[in-house]
């Protein structure tokens, strides 16, 4: 078995009563890892979500893209993918193709409609929530002062 690590252990942990039942999970760049995504993939889990572009295993996508360009790794059972918006967003996947899918969505200044990779659009569909929470939070500076 390869080394998860610490976050990928929390992970293993907490899903192992759902192991094996074909359950998908959704997780943020800071669980994301390649190896522990191919663990669950043997283990009959899907996964997908964020990763940061220098974790152990991610392939190297170095080119620079324009808004709305793909770049894409695939292996038998796992898609790295970086994909161009307002910033680069890097994605790891165990279920998905690099396929686009219309978000329903139109640009306002040119009309058109708006395509983006389908593992990106299900990740917001699933993480809308917990994403904005922690840009809320992230957004809120507060000290704590005490006097004595």
């Amino acid at each position: 078995m390869e080394n998860i690590g610490k976050t990928g252990n929390i992970v293993l942990t907490l899903l192992k009563p759902y192991l094996g039942k074909g359950h998908s999970l959704y997780v943020d760049n800071y669980y994301s890892s390649p190896a522990l995504f191919k663990l669950l993939h043997t283990n009959v889990t899907n996964a997908c979500g964020t990763v940061k572009r220098r974790r152990k295993g991610m392939p190297v996508m170095n080119r620079k893209l324009e808004k709305g360009e793909v770049d894409f790794r695939t292996s038998s059972n796992l898609l790295a993918l970086k994909w161009r918006d307002k910033r680069d967003v890097l994605m790891l996947s165990t279920f998905h193709t690099s396929e686009f899918i219309s978000t329903g969505k139109r640009n306002y200044r040119t009309q058109e409609i708006v395509y983006k990779p389908k593992c990106i659009v299900d990740y917001n569909l699933s993480m809308g929530a917990v994403d904005k929470r922690d840009m809320v939070i992230s957004s809120i500076k507060s000290v704590r002062k005490s006097i004595k």
